[in-house]
């Protein structure tokens, strides 16, 4: 018997602590009603169960079965597989399967799809409750029917026995199912869950309204009172005997209903704190590992949470503006706003102070010194309460207060309309301060000196001497408030700059802005509490973690109306510490902190699902209803390349705590803004290998509170594989191989007959030239033969035969040189053609001394084959006709270069010139030169004015030609 005894110590011995507020004096409570309109899909829920994830599967009485993260509900229906949507009972087994009990059967859903089990008799039998054994389901018919169920490839079921007098059936947080039986008026429990069935027998109670968990005893509220159950007995707690749901560990008491109210129940003091009407009719309820208490009614779905902070005032002035607050003689003293001061003793007013003026009841700081001795700081002055009354000190100089405190030696700096010393009784004031407006004062006792606070920056004060703080982004702050972090370390709020903490060790400075996660650049109070600083804003309060070692803020919680602040502003000098109490002043009234965290168990980051194209993606090892193993590699083909990714942390005390901010490897450059849309989706993503990293943060991202990473690839079409492209690479070097091939081939066969051609072409020409050398020499040499013989037959030998004789051998040795000459490859050039006929030109003309001159540059063009022989033909002619017939006194050849491939030579004579008719007419020389011009493309131009003849051959060269 000694664990119940020691249980009914525990709750019924009144707990030591250190003061009075200990004990609550209001149930103030968070309740929040969800409904048809915050997205639950029918009003009455049936049961309740959370996951490992924090969802919360809710089961309704026709509108199916939701999963819920306190922000939103998402249904499942018949419509998605469910077997019916009136939910009995909703179970989660050991491995995260959640298993409901309808009308119509068992319905099993593992993340992906509902798998059924029809179990329905007549006479409006059904299952009523599904539960867990260890890791075997098992369920309950309405006529008490025990069976198992177990799913391999389908859902199959055994019946197992049958419990009579089935009175109620409820779970314990721990995984043990607690069966009330009623036979004639005796009740027994028949619990579930150990290793054999276990009875307990004549229990003192005959109904059970919950069962919940109390720092790992199970408790029972029942019609009887409150039962602790271990696996053997129960023993009583409490004769309470009203319906009891949860366990405020913090505050000591339980959370139930009291005349049709919720309320708190404290078993040590025997207080019933009621609040909201109960109106409704209590279907289930559970205790999540958040500590929030949820009821499923048949008016939709509550939640409900003792505040973080709570206003243990009773007065009808509990919500007025407290500006300072201080214990004397185990009493609590409050300065107000314009009324003066309020004395508290158990959280009950027992005494009001009115000061005298306006301005000396708005009280801005009361602090007790050394001796005990109560002051009082305010807009009218500096009071001394002591012997019962309040002593005015140096009203003359000192006429206004808004910071004070005492160094080593008692003496008092004063801070308000300027800065004062008191000390032996006498006010002085410190000239230094009488322009600026200082805010706060406080001491560093190790260090012997003051930081004073004022509107133009830090300034430190020691025995007389002022010094001005310099600090690089630091000057012109206005410092409204001020606390030691350690003894070489200050804590700064600022009106309108935010937070700093300067080390005076180390020169460094730590600033703390909206930008890097607090509420508000405005800050009122900076109070610190072993190693955490909590700041007062318009905007609520902070509590942040600073690292001292790494010189940085760790981690912020924010506290504001959902906490339980009313009002939200704080004000100066508006926070005390007494023993393990905190207490802050707002706009609206005096609040205690609980001292736990807006969340007592976090849930992990996870990704929840993954659609394809907007569709749920389905993949055996990716539960769509669950968390996803982020430890695997997933894949996906080419063409599945438009993901959406689903996360969340869920947070059901408060749903907007967390923002999100993401990035994919390889396609993200940066990390997103933090938003609290809680999906992302990527398109057109190429094959490949990716990480997305997900983290939960605050509104700034200045603080990570978790991560995720999911790994996966998409991998490439056949088209995009390395193999592929190898092979691409290798069709495609053997194609430009045998193209290169062929347009060799080709090349060559085409170089082959260019040349063949050339070759025909040079043998022609070779023809051509021998045959006008034949018929030129044979010409010449036929005329000398006649001569030869009319020598032979004459009597007498004239001088004009040998000279005839003379000219025709001449002409012979001079055409076959033209003939050598145009057959030598090095004279196929023009230069070579211009200076032959500039020689040629010379010697002839030189005869009857006629002037002859050559004009232009002579260029190193090739000449095709025949063309340098047709052009030194025709200006031969030329010459030799303007020679023997002109007359002429000078004779000029010029060539011109007009364009890259053509070129000009004239032929010019002073001389008698031809007639016109006779030039078109001529059917010797000059008819033969338009015959070798045309034989070489080019144009022979011949004109005479009476007075010369130009001859003019405009040469045409072959593209190749160069």
């Amino acid at each position: 018997m000694g664990l119940p005894r020691i249980i009914s110590i525990y709750y019924v011995l009144p707990i030591l602590i250190s003061w009075l507020f200990a004990t609550p004096s209001a149930a103030q409570l968070h309740i929040q009603n969800f409904g048809i309109a915050e997205g639950l899909p029918q009003s009455q829920v049936s049961s309740i169960a959370e996951d490992s994830q924090g969802y919360l599967w809710i089961g309704t009485l026709g509108g199916g079965l939701s999963r819920f993260d306190g922000k939103t509900f998402e249904t499942f229906t018949t419509t998605e597989g469910l077997i019916n949507n009136f939910v009995q009972d909703v179970v989660i087994d050991t491995v995260g399967r959640i298993w409901m009990a309808t009308y119509n059967g068992i319905s099993m859903f593992d993340g992906i799809e509902f798998h059924n089990l029809v179990v329905k008799e007549n006479n409006g039998v059904f299952v009523k409750y599904i539960f867990t054994s260890g890791k075997d389901i098992l369920y309950l018919m309405r006529n008490g029917e025990l069976g198992k169920v177990w799913y391999d490839s389908m859902l199959h079921k055994q019946i197992i026995s049958r419990i009579d007098n089935l009175k109620s059936v409820h779970k314990t947080p721990n995984g043990k199912t607690i069966i009330l039986k009623n036979d004639h008026g005796k009740s027994a429990l028949q619990v579930i869950g150990y290793r054999n069935s276990v009875l307990l027998n004549d229990v003192k109670f005959n109904d059970v309204h919950s069962v919940f968990n109390d720092k790992g005893s199970i408790v029972l509220s029942t019609n009887g009172g409150l039962f602790v159950l271990d696996s053997l007995h129960v023993s009583e707690l409490s004769p309470l005997k009203n319906p009891v749901y949860g366990f405020d560990a913090y505050q000591k008491r339980f959370i139930g209903t009291s005349h049709a109210k919720i309320a708190t129940i404290s078993l040590e003091s025997g207080i019933f704190e009621e609040s909201n009407p109960v109106n409704y009719l209590i279907l289930s309820s559970f205790n999540d590992r958040e500590g929030n208490l949820w009821l499923g009614t048949d008016q939709g779905l509550f939640k409900i949470y003792p505040y973080d902070f709570e206003n243990p005032l009773t007065d009808n002035d509990r919500q007025n503006a407290i500006n300072a607050m201080s214990f004397h003689e185990r009493k609590l003293w409050v300065g107000t706003t314009y009324r003066g001061i309020k004395v508290y003793e158990n959280h009950r007013l027992i005494k009001e102070y009115d000061l005298g003026s306006k301005t000396r009841n708005y009280v801005n700081v009361i602090k007790e010194d050394k001796r005990g001795r109560l002051w009082i700081g305010t807009l009218g002055g500096i009071a001394l309460f002591e012997k019962n009354e309040f002593q005015w000190q140096n009203k003359d100089v000192v006429r206004s207060v808004v910071a004070f405190d005492w160094d080593n030696e008692d003496n008092l700096l004063v801070a308000g309309s300027g800065l004062f010393l008191l000390a032996n009784g006498k006010a002085e004031s410190i000239p230094e301060f009488k322009s600026n407006e200082v805010w706060s004062i406080k001491y560093n006792r190790e260090n012997n000196y003051f930081a004073i606070g004022t509107n133009v920056g830090l300034k430190t004060y020691k025995r007389g001497i002022i010094n001005s703080v310099d600090i690089k982004d630091f000057a012109g702050k206005e410092i409204s408030s001020l606390d030691w972090f350690d003894r070489n370390t200050l804590v700064l709020g600022t009106l309108g700059d935010g937070m700093f903490i300067y080390s005076f060790k180390t020169n460094s400075l730590v600033k703390m802005t909206t930008q890097n996660g607090l509420a508000s650049n405005t800050v009122f109070f900076v109070f610190v509490d072993h190693g955490n600083i909590w700041t007062g804003t318009e905007k609520g309060i902070d509590l942040i973690q600073f690292n001292q070692s790494k010189n940085q803020m760790t981690k912020i919680d924010h506290f504001n109306d959902e906490d339980g602040l009313l009002g939200l502003e704080t004000n100066l000098n508006a926070v005390i510490k007494k023993d393990s109490t905190l207490l802050f002043g707002l706009v609206k009234g005096l609040y205690r902190y609980t001292g736990k965290r807006s969340i007592s168990a976090e849930n992990r980051i996870h990704l929840k699902g993954i659609n394809l194209f907007y569709q749920p993606f389905h993949d055996p090892r990716m539960n769509q209803g669950f968390s996803i193993d982020t430890s695997l590699m997933y894949s996906f083909k080419h063409d599945q390349n438009h993901l959406t990714f689903l996360f969340n942390k869920v947070n059901k005390r408060k749903p907007s705590t967390y923002f999100y901010t993401h990035k994919l490897t390889d396609f993200d450059q940066i990390w997103s803004q933090p938003s609290q849309l809680n999906s992302i989706t990527y398109s057109n993503l190429s094959p490949g290998t990716y990480t997305l990293e997900v983290r939960a943060t605050d509104k700034v991202s200045a603080f990570v509170f978790d991560r995720a990473k999911f790994h996966f690839e998409i991998l490439p079409a056949y088209y995009q594989t390395i193999y592929f492209k190898m092979m691409i690479v290798v069709v495609g070097g053997l194609f430009i191989l045998l193209v290169a091939y062929l347009l060799y081939r080709t090349k060559t066969n085409r170089a082959i007959a260019i040349q063949t051609i050339k070759d025909n072409e040079k043998a022609r020409l070779r023809k051509e030239i021998a045959r006008d050398f034949h018929d030129e020499l044979g010409n010449q040499v036929a005329r000398m033969i006649n001569y030869v013989g009319l020598l032979r037959i004459s009597q007498k030998l004239e001088r004009d035969v040998y000279q005839t004789l003379n000219t025709y051998s001449q002409s012979i040795l001079n055409g076959a040189k033209d003939f050598v000459w145009a057959l030598d490859p090095k004279n196929d050039d023009l230069g070579s053609v211009l200076v032959h006929l500039k020689d040629f030109g010379e010697r002839m003309f030189s005869e009857k001394n006629i002037q002859f001159s050559f004009h232009g540059n002579l260029p190193d063009t090739k000449l095709p084959m025949g063309y340098g022989r047709q052009i030194n033909l025709i200006f031969k002619e030329a010459m030799t006709n303007a020679f023997k017939h002109a007359e002429a006194k000078s004779v000029d050849l010029t060539f011109i270069s007009t364009t890259l491939k053509g070129t000009t030579i004239t032929l010019r004579d002073d001389g008698k010139g031809m007639d016109k008719n006779k030039i078109e007419n001529s059917e010797s020389g000059m008819e033969n030169m338009r015959i070798r011009a045309h034989k070489i493309n080019s144009h022979l131009s011949i004109q005479s004015n009476g007075n010369g003849m130009e001859i003019k051959l405009n040469v045409v060269l072959p593209e190749n030609a160069v």
